[in-house]
């Protein structure tokens, strides 16, 4: 089975080797944008050797000590850089430190139907947490806990969940300051829920997964506690799991995204159609991604400064008639890449394509 695990530091990097260790599993994809330091040699699982290397590249080359069979796939980037489709597993783990990361995972695992495992730890009360989700229209996911509050807060980074929880609405401060052995108990817990869920109920219906459920342990006062979310009939997430037509890059048809009727769209992922250059002014238009606008695409024409889309130059979706003329209109002239997952509407049918 093929496991993807976002974030490798002081519960991820205790993870993976639990993960490796899995007869069943055959595959990782480890997601981390980051490089161990110093302080990380205290905190986390690894050794002065990784002290200056991306986190991901060195702990697949320690999945590969551990395994010499396993499949390893690096991405350094943050999760929201990734392509959706990229993340498609048997299971999604999440060892992350910010609310929008832990809502972007939410939403790809229930667009790609693929059961997610979320964790965190707080310093200052010793308690270590892990929390399934199962894709499912009735069935709970993060988000249906979230307040509007909740909301406002995305970009307020948290310490692995937080003292307060995955839910808490008041900010915290990273790093989790968290010891070892307090992260590695977080991630035998997500292993242990992973080894359940995969196991699909195989080891007896005593052993099941229970979605929403969150184990929490008090180490403290030697407390165990359990909360169980309920599905929000009202959660802002519209909880759909896309029904994804996969096709060869080779065998995209040009004509498909240049239909005069046909939009595009791919989910939390603007496009820019139009650049403006804040120290010249100088306006370019344009009709790419904004995440895939490289460094010359962005450099100004007059005066080289740095280009940049905002507000009305964004748009969420594209008509493809807008170039149609041009006939040049493709998959990579938009900035899609191998794994994403874009919509096309035409004619009042919207179907999900992924490039593979």
């Amino acid at each position: 089975m093929k496991i993807v695990v976002v974030g490798l530091g002081n519960i991820g990097s205790h993870l993976v080797g639990h993960l490796a260790r899995m007869p069943v599993v055959s595959a990782l994809v480890l997601v981390d944008p980051d490089r161990y330091d110093e302080d990380n040699v205290r905190s986390q699982d690894i050794g002065r050797g990784a002290v200056g290397r991306m986190k991901v590249h060195a702990q697949a080359a320690r999945m590969r000590r551990i395994r010499a069979d396993i499949a390893v796939n690096a991405h350094a980037v943050r999760v929201e850089e990734v392509p959706l489709g990229l993340l498609r597993a048997d299971a999604i783990l999440a060892c992350v430190d910010t609310r929008e990361a832990r809502r972007r995972i939410n939403r790809a695992a229930w667009r790609l139907g693929v059961p997610w495992i979320d964790s965190g730890v707080a310093a200052d009360g010793l308690l270590a947490r892990a929390v399934v989700y199962v894709p499912g229209p009735d069935k709970p996911c993060l988000e249906c806990a979230w307040s509007d509050d909740d909301y406002a807060l995305l970009e307020a980074r948290y310490a692995c969940g937080a003292a307060r929880g995955a839910h808490a609405s008041a900010p915290a401060s990273a790093p989790t300051s968290a010891p070892a052995s307090l992260g590695g108990l977080a991630a035998s817990l997500q292993a242990l829920e992973c080894g359940k869920l995969l196991a699909g109920g195989a080891i007896g219906p005593d052993h099941a997964v229970e979605p929403g459920k969150t184990v929490l342990i008090d180490a403290a006062h030697h407390t165990l506690l359990t909360t169980r979310l309920n599905h929000n009939p009202n959660c802002r997430f519209d909880h759909r799991t896309w029904d994804v037509q996969i096709v060869p890059a080779s065998d995209l048809p040009r004509e498909r995204i240049a239909l005069p009727r046909g939009r595009i769209t791919v989910e939390e992922r603007p496009f820019a159609t139009r650049l403006s250059c804040p120290d010249c002014g100088t306006r370019r238009a344009v009709l790419r991604l904004r995440d895939r606008l490289t460094g010359a695409r962005r450099t100004c024409r007059t005066c080289g400064g740095s280009m940049a889309a905002t507000g009305f130059d964004l748009a969420d979706s594209i008509e493809t008639a807008r170039r149609a003329g041009a006939g040049r209109t493709t998959a990579r002239t938009l900035g899609l890449r191998q794994g994403d997952i874009f919509a096309l509407e035409d004619n009042g049918t919207r179907r999900h394509y992924e490039l593979a």
